[in-house]
């Protein structure tokens, strides 16, 4: 009897210790997301989804991207430039709320409610479908970059979280590097 329990209690231990592993990585984030965004969560899907930080990584992608930074071919191009990157700072708040707002539509609309024109317009889409076999999971630290094996301009960064989660930081753009 001794020894059942014994190999009962090191089973339950076992399974405790492999679902708390599953737990902390970014797939099991990956999939929690999908499921929130399956079941329109939005508050729940934005514990995985940092979208503050999607949206200044997105801006300084941008600001630092080839075509903002190409030498002006005179002060009037500069200054556009200049004036460009200014405007991009100062609206930033705005375009986190926006996006904020979109993203909660998005993921609250019922996929039968939703337009032709709703069809690839965000990344949730892409990462909606598919499962944890889909995606190639590189993780360095507190940090993984996660890429769509079937669409590699499908890229994103996660940074695990001070609560154990992963969460979505930033969306890499191919042509912003």
């Amino acid at each position: 009897m001794k020894k059942v329990l014994i190999v009962v209690a090191a089973l339950i231990a076992v399974l405790v210790a492999g679902f708390v592993f599953v737990k902390g990585t970014p797939q099991y984030s990956l999939y929690q997301f999908k499921k929130a965004v399956q079941n329109h969560d939005p508050d729940t899907a934005f514990k995985y989804l940092d979208v503050d930080s999607v949206v200044d990584n997105l801006a300084l992608d941008l600001i630092n991207s080839k075509e903002m930074n190409k030498p002006a071919s005179n002060p009037w191009e500069e200054a556009g430039q200049t004036m460009a990157k200014g405007l991009m700072t100062v609206m930033l708040p705005s375009i986190k709320e926006a996006m904020k707002g979109q993203i909660k539509t998005a993921i609250t609309t019922a996929d039968s409610e939703k337009s032709e024109n709703d069809k690839g317009t965000n990344t949730i889409k892409g990462l909606n479908k598919g499962s944890w076999s889909d995606f190639d999971v590189k993780v360095e630290g507190k940090m993984a970059i996660v890429t769509n094996k079937q669409d590699d301009a499908l890229k994103f960064k996660m940074v695990k979280s001070s609560e154990g989660h992963w969460k979505i930081t930033k969306i890499i753009i191919p042509h912003t590097k």
